[in-house]
């Protein structure tokens, strides 16, 4: 009697418990359910990073720039399209040194942008200064095609960062620079002129970039940063004017050469140390920068005079 006493009691005390066991019982399937989620949720993340990464890396290792088509007799050459990133001071001052030495300016690039940053006069003014020097040698305007008067801009757009800025600032800075130079890159920037049809009624936007050159002012930075978001999503952030130029169709679309500063002699400027994986040749000025093993960096000799 005693032991069917204690018998009695045992199962009373297990018909107490089972209540509490089965709410955490009905949790195992709700569990279950949220761990396939999260896998299913980091699956997709990891193969959306890997079409980011094989995306960054086709259009970040392209080989060198096809030759562009030869024009048909009697047709002119196809235009071309040169963007210049302008620094204050000293950059601006190399930047044009440099391009003044360049044979054929007007006519290898029929269109030329120059980029400066808000508050820079001084590099706008002798951007000015610059082109007319160039209209002044070529003494007529028979090698400017029809309608592309004036074949050059200069365009302002937001500073990443002014001097002493807050450093908690300066992203959102540099977010509206990024936007001011995608709108440049695409061609819908407010300073940028556009130009006429060939019947002389539809104004049309400048061709996407050929060629981006920039030699170390933060501002070109931002430039090969907005070219590379481009090409990532293709034509399809272009305008319909720019897929079909012959500089989309050539493959020679917004490539990019950065040039080191000649004040640099031993070590690379920020910018340089920022942009050499991404730009598509690295140019430096003294001898002692290529010995450093560093890859793309090019020695061709000094180009300030």
């Amino acid at each position: 009697m005693e032991e069917d006493h204690y018998y009695r009691e045992d199962k009373a005390t297990q018909a107490s418990l089972q209540p509490s066991l089965r709410p955490t019982n009905s949790l195992l399937p709700n569990l279950s359910s949220t761990s396939h989620f999260l896998i299913l949720m980091i699956t997709l993340t990891l193969i959306l990073l890997g079409i980011i990464w094989f995306r960054l890396v086709s259009i970040l290792s392209r080989g060198p720039a096809k030759p562009r088509p030869r024009p048909r007799h009697g047709l002119p050459s196809p235009p071309t399209h040169l963007l210049i990133i302008l620094g204050s001071g000293g950059h601006t001052a190399e930047m044009l040194n440099m391009l003044s030495q360049t044979p054929n300016l007007p006519d290898d690039f029929t269109y030329r942008t120059y980029v400066v940053s808000s508050g820079d006069a001084f590099s706008a003014l002798k951007a000015h200064e610059f082109e007319q020097s160039l209209l002044a040698n070529v003494g007529s305007l028979s090698s400017i095609p029809d309608g592309t008067e004036p074949n050059y801009d200069v365009v302002t757009v937001h500073r990443a960062r002014k001097v002493h800025q807050s450093i908690l600032t300066t992203p959102i800075s540099s977010l509206r620079c990024l936007w001011d130079c995608i709108a440049v890159l695409r061609g819908t920037h407010p300073d940028l002129s556009a130009k006429k049809s060939l019947d002389g009624r539809r104004r049309l936007r400048r061709p996407a970039p050929d060629l981006i050159l920039t030699n170390g002012p933060g501002t070109g930075v931002i430039v090969i940063l907005a070219s590379i978001v481009l090409r990532f999503f293709g034509d399809a952030a272009l305008l319909p004017e720019q897929r079909s130029s012959s500089s989309a169709q050539t493959g020679g679309q917004m490539r990019s050469i950065f040039i080191e500063s000649w004040a640099r002699v031993r070590t690379l400027s920020l910018s340089g140390r920022l942009l050499r994986p991404f730009v598509d040749r690295f140019i430096v000025q003294w001898p002692q920068l290529a010995e450093t093993g560093a890859s793309k960096v090019e020695y061709i000799g000094p180009l300030v005079t």
